[in-house]
């Protein structure tokens, strides 16, 4: 349910990203496009629009869309912080749980403004950007066809991922783990597969690397946001639509049953300390034992593989430990 009273408070809480995330999408977007048709040397201009053979060309095949959705998603990384994480280090979501609205409307007028802002900074910069190639040497290029798709698939990519920073910020306790969580969620699975293929090149298992490669490209959002034209399948927007709608559902779910009392500390709900914990325990034992076994350069590699695993699991156990007891102040 929207409520037009929370949204004006989101506005106010959001001031400055209201302003500069339209403007930074203009200058990722339109002004690129401006720039590569009207402000070079003439005779480059012309050799440009001599190669150009069809409409992906004159589009640069998406090149400047994808640029731009890096920067939503960016910006709305931020939003989302704002409006939860950061909610919780100043201590308003007390009061704002304490308004006669529900929980469940406090959470999708949140998720309504990020959205409402991500669609009308798409529709103002996408018309500006309609305008530049209307007027520019590949006007006869011009399709509408290509604007709608990239805007439609632009809400559901970067849509997604902003869900998936509000559902991050609903199980946090802090704008601190917030931040973190959200950034290891984008580069997990690349780290990931470092430690993997360290631990099967020690244990001498055959290493499938286009398998692991097709598990990372399937696992990173921003493999999805980074995508130009021709790579907008269907396939695609499956796999965003099912991460929008479980992110925005989970989300949901967790705002209703946040505890107050657990702000600060770096989870709120029990279920997610302790698949964390799980977590962090089993990559830290992993990246200590590859690096202690880099050490070595015999067959003893594998002996001080296990050692640094030991070693890595002691420690991270404690480290996890310390971290989910202690409140953070930020």
């Amino acid at each position: 349910m929207w409520i037009k009273s929370l949204a004006l408070r989101e506005a106010k809480q959001a001031s400055a990203i209201l302003w500069i995330l339209p403007l930074g999408h203009l200058l990722t977007l339109g002004l690129q496009r401006y720039n590569s048709w009207f402000m070079g040397e003439p005779e480059w201009i012309d050799r440009n629009v001599s190669a150009v053979r069809h409409t992906l060309d004159a589009y640069q095949y998406g090149a400047f869309e994808s640029g731009s959705r890096i920067w939503l998603m960016i910006a709305l990384f931020v939003l989302a912080f704002v409006q939860v994480g950061w909610e919780r280090r100043n201590g308003s979501q007390e009061l704002l749980f304490s308004f006669p609205y529900s929980r469940s409307s406090i959470f999708v007028t949140k998720w309504l403004f990020g959205t409402g802002l991500l669609i009308g900074s798409l529709l103002i910069n996408t018309l500006i950007d309609m305008a530049i190639i209307a007027s520019s040497p590949v006007s006869s290029y011009f399709s509408l066809a290509f604007h709608v798709k990239e805007v439609l698939y632009t809400v559901l990519s970067v849509g997604a991922v902003y869900s998936l920073a509000m559902f991050i910020g609903t199980i946090c306790g802090s704008i601190a783990s917030q931040s973190v969580f959200s950034l290891l969620i984008l580069i997990l699975p690349y780290s990931l597969w470092t430690l993997v293929q360290s631990f099967l090149r020690i244990n001498n298992i055959p290493i499938n690397a286009n398998s692991y490669y097709k598990i990372e490209q399937y696992f990173n959002p921003i493999n999805y946001v980074a995508v130009d034209h021709i790579q907008i399948t269907l396939k695609y927007v499956m796999i965003m639509g099912g991460l929008l709608a479980i992110t925005v559902g989970g989300g949901l779910m967790a705002f209703i049953r946040t505890r107050t009392e657990n702000n600060g500390k770096l989870l709120i709900f029990r279920g997610w300390e302790r698949a964390v914990q799980i977590s962090f325990v089993v990559c830290f034992a992993l990246a200590s034992g590859s690096i202690l076994s880099g050490f070595f350069y015999s067959q003893s590699r594998l002996i001080w593989y296990y050692i640094g695993a030991l070693a890595g699991v002691f420690l991270g156990l404690n480290i996890i430990r310390y971290l989910t007891r202690i409140r953070f102040k930020i």
